[in-house]
């Protein structure tokens, strides 16, 4: 509990992960090695043995400091013995025991003479425990509880899989066994000697053979050009699998399948066989001059690992079907190596590994993720909304300033709950979008504001003028482009012009505030001066870089509508939470990019790209696993470096184990950190209401109505009067009646099952049915309509409540 000695351990803990990171990137060897070169530095690099002796001793004190911090902690609360004891209390002590016990192995491996295995880089995971005392990667914890608490369900699920991929391998071995090495080759081809013109004289004497005025019959001859390449067939990988029959009859597959020149029948080039069967009527023969090709067994793909020759095999060519990663490959070797019926098996076999491994299983690691991440946020929501209780009962005023900095973090520190947090951040970024002026805590200071730059600022065309700026500036960038010469020049003068226009909504905006501090608490206005700034500095020093900065502005035209504003809010919203992740991420990355460059360095450089010859290499290839991008290419390169089955077993469980954590494991907490700050409902109901397009229709519509009511208004025409009593005038909408004037009416009105219901006539007074406001214009209006029986008549009234709008 000593901070001295606590800040002792964490500084000694940095320096050594720090040596541990940058001594392969640096000093090129491992300490261990004893100025033995890792795998690819080279037999030109020199090591500094007096160098190595003095890091060796540097890198055992700094164990001896760890050592000592462990027995400190062993003798102050006990070992095992029970839950206070030292190793149950913490997880962070159960880590710290591991990294002792792989140091002992490390250095116990070193000492009978094996080099090849460097545990080390494992001990940069305690650089987490670092972080996690660090308040602004706080989350960090969250992140970590959800490994301890999710890794029992993890454990059962890679159970479940391995156990589907291990049954579906098994399968594999009955029917496809020793079938993937098969592949179609060419048979030896007589080629003419004047094949090709080489009329450079290449192979000498081929220029000669080729010149047609010297042309003779001796130049006839042919050579032949050894068999046994590889067919090239269009489309990758470029080769066909292919099967050998064997008759169990006489004569079972003459003219069925073509036989090459060892007496072995197969199915290289059957479509061409069979087209030349049909042209000559030959049916019987097995032998075309049309099949230059025969099946020949050459070793299995993917190095070597890739088959159904064994359990070892089979399981990994299931995983790439499971995890899908040249999923095509595998599908197409099975389905060409092994034709006929056998096909429908496949087929099948292929559909339950995509349902039960894909979507099944994967999907459980989604959900097993994702929830034990909502229930961690939940316990800590929970445990901190108590610990705040207790806090306001015992020590009020500490629990008012908490409170008060709680609420100055709010919406920008992704720390408190699953969702309180992450409502308060939306709602206030919302607010600064759409009424930046009206922030809590400026009310104060709206007499210093201008007051018409104000009205301007909150006009909704305001924000329209804007977006239509966007949108010309958007066009001009996309036509700013060599292979449009002709819209080079009017693209630069729209940079200038939109850029001068933002500068001047900018300086209106800035008017519309009491003063600079009050324009800069809103992120929205920052964000929106450093785009200005990059623009106006892209055009002074003709910078294409700069000028392209402001195109980022293509996501303000989300906020037109409001389901993608709630979409970019709710994007903006979990940056917060994805920075935490992220830095979680790089130390877990970074730790298994150094262990790859302490097992491989550059022994791979020459056969791949994704390769581990220096720090951001391995890290460049440990991503590409990480998207699960041809995880399975990484792997066998891994393997294949190592020539004893040991080291390819390390290499496989290396590459699986980052597949696991990372592509199945962090990518399901990046889709929890998205659903737990993603709002579905208002989602929803954004979609059902109508958006900014309703809104700028009913604004046309309304302006349209005001400058119609402007225009000199033309004569009606009189409507025909439809009506048996040729007394009334029906000219205009109940003028004319008489008060006591009875007449037939009857109410029509939806139901609620949307039926029309028709209540009986009765009489109504015109009185009663034509009111009038206090000017003589009457309310009602009516149409009338011819009807068989008298009067019928349809009325709309602007009445409010029940019966309003009845027709």
């Amino acid at each position: 509990k000593n901070p001295v000695w606590s800040a002792v351990f964490q500084v000694v803990n940095l320096v050594n992960c720090a040596y541990v990171a940058l001594s392969p990137e640096v000093f090129g060897t491992s300490i261990l090695d004893q100025g033995q070169t890792l795998g690819g530095l080279g037999d030109s690099y020199t090591p500094d043995y007096a160098l190595l002796e003095t890091l060796q001793y540097f890198d055992l004190a700094c164990v001896g400091v760890f050592l000592f911090e462990v027995c400190v902690g062993i003798l102050a609360f006990g070992f095992i013995m029970h839950k206070s004891t030292w190793l149950q209390c913490s997880g962070w002590h159960k880590l710290d025991f591991a990294v002792l016990i792989f140091i002992g192995i490390e250095y116990g491996v070193a000492v009978i003479g094996y080099r090849s295995l460097s545990l080390r880089p494992l001990r940069l995971l305690r650089v987490i425990k670092f972080l996690m005392r660090v308040k602004t990667f706080s989350a960090v914890v969250s992140i970590v509880r959800t490994f301890k608490e999710g890794f029992s369900q993890v454990v059962v699920v890679v159970g479940m899989m391995t156990f589907f991929i291990a049954t579906f391998a098994i399968c594999g071995l009955n029917l496809y066994q020793k079938s993937f090495r098969r592949r179609c080759v060419w048979l030896d081809q007589p080629i003419d000697a004047c094949a090709s013109d080489f009329s450079n004289g290449f192979l000498g004497g081929w220029g000669s053979a080729c010149n047609l005025s010297t042309y003779s019959a001796a130049h006839t001859a042919t050579t032949v050009q050894k068999g046994g390449q590889i067919a090239v067939t269009g489309g990758f990988p470029f080769e066909r699998a292919c099967k050998i029959y064997l008759n169990t009859s006489v004569g079972e597959f003459d003219g069925v399948y073509p036989m090459d020149p060892f007496g072995r029948y197969h199915n290289c080039l059957h479509s061409d066989f069979s087209d030349w069967q049909r042209e000559t009527g030959i049916w019987n023969e097995s032998v075309s001059p049309v099949v230059q090709q025969m099946c020949e067994e050459l070793g299995n793909p993917f190095h070597g690992f890739v088959h159904f020759d064994h359990i070892g095999g089979a399981m990994v060519a299931v995983a790439m079907a499971a995890m899908p990663d040249a999923y095509y490959m595998v599908v197409n070797y099975a389905l060409e190596s092994e034709p006929g019926g056998t096909q429908i098996i496949t087929w099948l076999i292929m559909i339950l590994i995509t349902c039960l491994c894909t979507f099944l299983l994967l999907g459980l690691f989604v959900a097993v993720v994702t929830g034990t991440y909502s229930n961690v946020r939940t316990i800590e929501a929970t445990v901190a909304e108590e610990e705040m209780s207790a806090l306001e009962k015992t020590h009020p005023e500490l629990y008012k300033k908490q409170m008060e900095e709680k609420e100055k973090q709010r919406g920008n520190v992704f720390h408190a709950g699953p969702s309180d947090e992450a409502t308060a951040a939306t709602a206030k970024l919302r607010r600064e979008i759409h009424h930046p002026l009206a922030a809590p805590g400026e009310a104060e200071e709206d007499e210093l504001m201008t007051g018409q730059m104000r009205v301007i600022v909150q006009s909704k065309w305001f924000f329209r003028f804007k977006t239509f700026v966007i949108l010309v500036h958007i066009f001009g960038m996309a036509t700013d482009s060599p292979t449009l010469p002709e819209f080079q020049e009017p693209s630069y003068y729209i940079h200038i012009a939109c850029n001068v226009l933002f500068l001047a909504l900018t300086a209106i905006t800035i008017v519309a505030y009491a003063s600079l501090g009050a324009f800069f608490k809103n992120a929205a206005n920052r964000f929106e001066l450093f785009l200005i700034f990059c623009g106006l500095i892209g055009i002074a020093v003709d910078s294409k870089f700069l000028l392209l900065i402001p195109a980022l502005r293509v996501y303000m035209l989300m906020l037109v509508f409001p389901t993608t504003e709630a979409l970019l809010i709710s994007a903006v919203v979990t940056v917060r939470a994805f920075a935490d992740l992220f830095v979680f991420f790089f130390v877990l990355m970074s730790c298994f990019a150094v262990m790859s460059r302490y097992m491989w360095g550059s022994e791979i450089v020459d056969t791949t790209r994704s390769n581990y010859s220096s720090y951001f290499r391995a890290m460049l290839t440990l991503f590409q696993v990480f998207t699960g991008d041809s995880w399975s290419g990484v792997l066998y390169d891994s393997m294949s470096a190592k020539p004893d089955t040991f080291g390819q077993v390390f290499g496989a469980l290396f590459v699986l184990v980052w597949l696991i954590t990372a592509n199945l494991a962090m990518v399901n907490l990046f889709v929890a950190s998205i659903i737990e700050n993603f709002d579905v409902g208002a989602t929803i109901e954004n979609i059902r209401k109508p958006g900014n397009i309703a809104a700028l229709r009913e604004e046309v519509a309304r302006f349209w109505t005001i400058v119609a009511a402007q225009l000199p208004s033309r004569k009606k025409r009189p409507r025909k009067k439809v009506v048996d009593d040729e007394d009334i005038d029906w000219t205009h909408a109940g003028e004319g009646l008489p008060e006591d004037q009875m007449f037939p009416f009857s109410h029509r009105k939806k139901s609620d099952l949307g039926e029309d219901e028709v209540s009986s006539p009765y009489s109504v007074k015109t009185s009663t049915a034509f009111a009038r406001t206090p000017s003589g214009k009457p309310i009602n209006r009516i149409e009338r309509v011819e009807s068989g029986a008298g009067l019928s008549a349809r009325l709309e009234s602007p009445s409010k409540g029940a019966g309003a709008k009845g027709s």
